[in-house]
Formats: structure tokens, C-alpha cells, sequence
């Protein structure tokens, strides 16, 4: 099930939504909207367990020095990072950009099943 996730803090009817939190997505236009402005992000609900995979396990087996060399190539601020384990959270955490040629357009940026506009 796909979750709208707020990517920065968001006001909306009275309640602040920090960054990382499941927005409201049932009102379409303020859904729209903040993907617009790229200040939410549509991501599938994952299931704890299965989230240390893929990347995230990469990044276990690095050592601490290429982790921290990551971390500054990425322009992330280690000097927080006390341990391994708070490098890879680190670094796993970051916003990263897909390569132009990667990003699919597309012109509708909502759930498939939204029926907004249909009357």
C-alpha cells in the first residue's frame, strides 16, 4: 500500500507533519500539490523486516572509513555519527537524486486509483 510521506515539516489543518510522517492523502488537490512543490513523496509501506536490504545491507559491509568517505561525497554531516550503525542510518536516511535520464515523466503524479476529476 502506497503511503503519501511528508519530506519536509507540513501544516495541514492544524497539525504539524514532520518530515517522515504519513500525510493525509485523501484530499487530492493538497496531495497534488505538495508532490508538486516536492515537499511529499508517494513510497510503499514497508514492512520493518524487510527493510535492511538491498542498499542498506551494502552499506553494513562497508568498512567505517568508506562509510564516512560516502558520507562526505554525499555532503552529509558525519561528525554526529558516533558508530557504524549510526553511519549507515546516516547515510541510508539521506534524499538522493536519480539521474536524469532514470526519472520517468509522468503527468499524473497521484495514486492510479484517484478518482479526482471524475464527476
Amino acid at each position: 500500500m502506497k503511503q503519501l510521506i511528508a519530506k519536509r515539516s507540513i501544516l495541514y489543518q492544524n497539525r504539524m507533519y514532520a518530515p517522515g510522517e504519513a500525510l493525509p492523502a485523501a484530499d487530492g488537490r493538497m496531495a497534488k500539490a505538495w508532490l508538486r512543490a516536492g515537499s511529499a513523496v508517494w513510497q510503499e509501506d514497508t514492512p520493518p523486516a524487510e527493510m535492511l536490504t538491498g542498499h542498506l545491507a551494502q552499506l553494513n559491509e562497508m568498512t567505517k572509513a568508506q562509510l564516512l568517505k560516502l558520507a562526505g561525497e554525499l555532503g552529509l554531516d558525519a561528525l554526529s555519527a558516533k558508530t557504524k550503525i549510526d553511519l549507515v542510518a546516516l547515510i541510508g536516511a539521506a534524499e538522493v537524486q536519480a539521474p536524469a535520464e532514470a526519472v520517468q515523466d509522468t503527468d499524473d503524479e497521484t495514486q492510479p486509483n484517484d478518482d479526482e476529476g471524475t464527476q
